[in-house]
């Protein structure tokens, strides 16, 4: 189901002895790096946060990408006060064809690293105050579109839009929906773990798959006819090439090229980030010498979470043992470290079900300015804005090109 009505917004917005709120725009990378401890300190607070908003997985896709991201800041009382909530965001710029100007279209920054879960970082006890505070913000600023897809909580992303003025903004709660309106994207079925894989293979999956994964584990791999390993720091470039390149000739003759090219670079990126994190647990399915698939899964050690991202496997076998037991090594070797949940990642595709999963709602949060002539470009793309002018420049598109310069330089 498309859910349209994420959970109330509730919690205490604080009363006249509440300190006074102050929001701060971070664009600097060496600004961002200097938060990195109080960062921490908040992440560890927060629990509804996780790997995806954390300081070192989102420095990763920030270095990569300078020019592109701001992060909004709320501090209790003076410029000095103490961190109470952070808003990781990622700008894009877009021509209007029917205003015929650049507008600033905003995104959850976590997406420039392919983040799974998007949001807000905040103390629990003052979201109420803090999450406002970000929207009164963002509403002051120049921008059209703001979307907010991912976001885990919905209680937060309600919070966010209920502060933004009716008169001015249209809030939407959007479904998403992939693979031809098929798949819900917003739902993200997992398993809560037990404390061992047999107590797993009890109570967890059909008894279908549970005959299956016991089946196929004897015969395969306790044979020796196929073996498991995980991919590390000498194997990883060619697990990751075995993989992707499965995941590529499956997925090509469905796919846009450009959509595909740019789908697989991030998968790449998003395992090569997850490498780097000591985050990476990537089982490899192996017939002797030759690669039968891989499942890439991004480990968060502090949540005890261990998240599903890609999976690519032999084209040329139909053998359903393949799949079966990749996601069956991921699901042990999170259990055989304790930790509490593995997560089949976007998508309510049917064969997640049948190990036993349950459904996790996301969000997906749009809000577009009413008045489309109002001032939406933000100045801080200027430099996307010259190298967009140029290019309609370049390719003869003179009045395009002069259009944008009138918009960021209009005449005195």
């Amino acid at each position: 189901m498309d859910s349209q009505h994420p959970p109330a917004a509730h919690g205490d917005p604080g009363g006249e002895a509440a300190p006074p709120l102050h929001v701060e725009e971070i664009s600097a990378f060496e600004d961002f790096a200097r938060l990195k401890s109080v960062w921490t300190a908040l992440l560890d607070r927060d629990p509804e946060s996780g790997l995806f908003l954390s300081w070192p997985w989102l420095a990763e896709a920030f270095a990569r990408h300078p020019g592109r991201w701001k992060v909004l800041a709320v501090r209790e009382g003076a410029r000095n006060g103490r961190y109470l909530c952070f808003l990781p965001l990622k700008l894009r710029l877009h021509w209007s064809r029917s205003e015929q100007v650049l507008q600033t279209q905003i995104d959850p920054g976590g997406r420039l690293g392919f983040s799974e879960y998007t949001g807000f970082l905040c103390d629990p006890d003052a979201e109420a105050r803090a999450i406002p505070a970000l929207a009164r913000h963002l509403a002051g600023r120049p921008w059209a579109d703001l979307a907010l897809r991912y976001e885990p909580t919905g209680r937060r992303s309600a919070l966010f839009a209920a502060a933004f003025p009716a008169e001015a903004f249209r809030v939407v709660w959007q479904p998403y929906r992939i693979n031809g309106g098929s798949t819900n994207n917003l739902l993200c079925p997992g398993i809560d773990l037990p404390d061992s894989y047999e107590r797993y293979l009890e109570t967890g999956p059909g008894s279908n798959t549970r005959q299956k994964l016991r089946r196929f584990a004897r015969r395969y791999l306790d044979s020796g006819e196929m073996h498991l390993s995980f991919a590390d720091a000498t194997s990883f470039q060619r697990d990751l090439d075995g993989m992707m390149g499965f995941w590529r000739t499956k997925w090509a003759p469905l796919k846009d090229p450009d959509n595909l090219a740019a789908l697989e670079a991030n998968y790449r990126q998003m395992m090569t980030d997850s490498l780097r994190l000591d985050a990476l647990v990537m089982p490899v399915l192996w017939r002797g010498d030759q690669i039968l698939g891989a499942v890439g899964g991004v480990a968060d050690h502090g949540r005890g979470h261990l998240g599903f991202g890609v999976l690519g496997r032999d084209p040329a076998s139909d053998d359903p043992a393949i799949g079966l037991l990749l996601h069956a090594a991921a699901i042990r070797w999170a259990i055989d470290r304790g930790f509490r949940r593995y997560d089949f990642g976007h998508g309510d595709e049917p064969y997640k079900y049948t190990f036993g999963a349950k459904d996790r709602e996301t969000f997906n949060l749009g809000i577009t300015r009413r008045d489309r002539r109002a001032e939406v470009f933000d100045p801080f793309c200027l430099p996307e804005a010259l190298r967009r002018a140029r290019d309609a420049a370049e390719q003869g598109r003179a009045e395009q090109s002069l259009a944008i310069l009138r918009q960021i330089a209009p005449p005195a």
